[in-house]
């Protein structure tokens, strides 16, 4: 090794190392002509609790759960709860009304 060189094995440079991309503080800087995306209204229904629909359709609390976790009614789950639509649930019951009248046609 030679001596006065730096260690670690890179070659000595009279020129200054480029200090690295420092990110300046504040707004970032617009990148180009930015178009504002045109907002279409979007219809959506509001999610009730399990006690909601319980009291809509006059049946236990729990027998809510049982349907949604059997698949037989659509929900949503917002963390640990369940929510849901009561148009989405209404057309669940009517769809499964159509679907037992066409099995008990069939036999």
């Amino acid at each position: 090794m030679m001596q006065g060189a730096p260690s670690g094995g890179k070659e000595f440079s009279n020129f200054p190392s480029q200090a690295p991309h420092r990110r300046k503080r504040g707004r970032p800087r617009k990148q180009g002509l930015l178009t504002p995306i045109p907002r279409t209204p979007i219809e959506v229904a509001p999610l009730v609790p399990a006690e909601a629909i319980a009291e809509l359709l006059s049946i236990p609390q729990g027998y809510v759960y049982d349907l949604a976790k059997r698949g037989e009614i659509p929900f949503i789950r917002v963390g640990k709860y369940l929510r849901f639509s009561i148009p989405g649930v209404i057309e669940s019951l009517k769809q499964r009304c159509v679907d037992e009248r066409k099995t008990d046609a069939t036999m």
